[in-house]
């Protein structure tokens, strides 16, 4: 639980119950494909995921300052790909002040652990469900608390995004033979 999201609301998740902040966790595991058994986590991965948790004030006011820097743009595309009326902009997509405006028009969906790692810690992805971007949500792109990139949803799966910031791919965990 990420409890600086709890309050945003993922506008395609329709619920009575106010959002707590919770996500799904997903770690990429090295080579799990060629591996017998489950595959634990790099610990580039568990530090990652420990620098979220100690972290995730800072980290959610960074997403959200990138967020509403970008939202007007989103904004107004959505607003001219559909040929809203200007008296009907704010029913579609409001306006907003603040980057606290976005609660009602985005919720975290996913946390993405990727396989790729600079520094001893892995690159990190969040997925939201927003207004502006219905099919593929917005994404940005971590690591540690430095906002690396930022777009569609699929910006928080982007091994190539991390590898440009000088990321490295993770090698598996030795196991034991036979375990």
């Amino acid at each position: 639980m990420l409890p600086s999201w709890a309050g945003f609301r993922d506008p395609a998740v329709a619920t009575e119950v106010e959002p707590n902040g919770e996500a799904r966790v997903l770690v990429t595991t090295v080579d799990a494909d060629s591996l017998v058994g489950p595959v634990p986590p790099t610990p580039e991965q568990i530090e990652a995921y420990r620098f979220l948790k100690e972290h995730e004030r800072a980290i959610a006011q960074a997403v959200l300052a990138d967020v509403f820097e970008m939202y007007p743009h989103e904004r107004e595309q959505v607003l001219y790909d559909l040929d809203v009326a200007e008296e009907e902009e704010n029913d579609v997509l409001p306006e907003i002040s603040s980057p606290d405006g976005l609660r009602a028009l985005m919720g975290l969906r996913m946390v993405h652990i990727l396989e790729v790692a600079k520094d001893g810690a892995a690159y990190v992805g969040m997925v939201f469900g927003c207004a502006w971007e219905h099919e593929d949500g917005c994404g940005v792109l971590l690591h540690r608390d430095r906002i690396v990139g930022g777009g569609f949803g699929e910006t928080a799966f982007d091994e190539h995004c991390a590898r440009a910031d000088g990321g490295q791919p993770l090698t598996p965990p030795k196991t034991e033979p036979g375990a």
